[in-house]
């Protein structure tokens, strides 16, 4: 029935065979064939709404964001992919003006969505999104030095540093931990945390 539409299934080739007939004598005709394939585009919604978070160092709203994670994500799932980045779902839709370095990208506003357009080697696409958001740095307040005296005369005393929790806290949901030294700190590695802050012993 020539009035339904002609179904090829993902990932098969059809055979269309034509007949061209002359108008005045039917019987003078010619025939020929072409193929329909159809292959099946990337399927990339995994990542659809991925949030990627840095915090605000600087309290002015922007980052650098490393991009090619997201896409070393997808490759990861569906290999020999070609992945490209891009601000708007229209740029991405139709493959034209990516992101051009998208292993060091500044985001334009806060929270920002971007597009992500994954190409196989048929060339079919898929498109999703993710989200960057930057979020500001935790408010802390500047907690009063701990003196004592020391009784023995060795040099050392054991402290309880979880006394200054609630005088350093602004928001009591956020997670405090001690380190003995900045560095440390900003590393923020749970392995050179003070493993007891109730119970810690200074070594000078």
């Amino acid at each position: 029935d020539h009035t339904l539409p002609f179904v090829v299934p993902v990932g098969t080739t059809a055979t269309v065979w034509i007949r061209l007939e002359d108008n005045n004598d039917t019987s003078l005709y010619e025939t020929d064939s072409f193929t329909i394939t159809v292959n099946a585009a990337p399927d990339i919604d995994f990542i659809e709404g991925t949030i990627l978070e840095l915090c605000d160092d600087n309290t002015d709203g922007f980052a650098v964001f490393n991009l090619t994670t997201v896409g070393n994500t997808i490759t990861a799932t569906i290999p020999g992919l070609t992945i490209s980045y891009y601000t708007s779902q229209t740029d991405a839709e139709a493959g034209a003006g990516a992101i051009i370095n998208p292993n060091a990208y500044t985001n334009t506003s806060n929270p920002q969505i971007i597009w992500v357009r994954a190409v196989n080697a048929n060339g079919c696409y898929g498109i999703s999104w993710i989200t960057f958001q930057v979020n500001p740095l935790p408010e802390f307040n500047e907690p009063d030095d701990l003196v004592v005296c020391d009784d023995n005369f060795d040099g050392t005393v054991v402290w309880d540093l979880t006394v200054q929790t609630p005088e350093i806290l602004v928001d009591v949901l956020d997670e405090i931990s001690y380190y003995t030294s900045q560095s440390y700190a900003q590393n923020g590695l749970p392995l050179n945390s003070i493993i007891n802050p109730e119970a810690y012993t200074n070594t000078t």
